[in-house]
């Protein structure tokens, strides 16, 4: 079923007069029964302690309050300050294959890596400004400009 834009209530991102897209911290929504997840992720993060791990974000319709239940994914963009290794990362992965068992309504966690100095120039980017919430670690949003709409928003 197509929604006309108009009848889209749960959108976030809006369109300045100067024609640029950016995403209010108003429009922030995260459901009741997904909290305790990301609460639990943070937590991780913060007892992991890995002076490499810069930020870390959720991503997507969990952002908007539009997650449903046995369908959608958590979606994490990790940056980093260099690459992960790869112990690092089967901790992180295991950490997060555990959630999955805890948390069933949650198909599956849906983990990307990005080092801070190449995020800047990918067009990933663009789903951190418009589509993300920084859970853990510093927020780069202000440091990534706001888009225009057409190929500067498409991956």
């Amino acid at each position: 079923m197509i929604v006309p834009m108009s009848k889209i209530e749960n959108c976030c991102i809006y369109k300045s007069k100067d024609g640029y897209l950016y995403m209010p911290d108003s429009k922030v929504n995260i459901q009741e029964e997904y909290k305790p997840i990301i609460e639990e992720i943070s937590a991780f993060f913060k007892k992991l302690n890995n002076k490499n791990i810069y930020s870390v974000y959720l991503r997507g319709s969990l952002v908007w309050g539009s997650g449903i239940k046995g369908l959608s994914d958590l979606d994490l963009f990790i940056i980093t300050l260099k690459p992960l290794m790869d112990f690092d990362l089967k901790i992180i992965k295991n950490y997060m294959d555990d959630l999955n068992k805890k948390y069933l309504f949650v198909t599956r966690f849906d983990l990307g890596y990005f080092v801070l100095d190449q995020i800047f120039s990918v067009k990933e980017n663009v789903l951190i400004k418009l589509n993300s919430l920084c859970i853990y670690g510093v927020d780069i949003k202000n440091k990534i400009r706001n888009p225009r709409p057409g190929a500067e928003v498409t991956i």
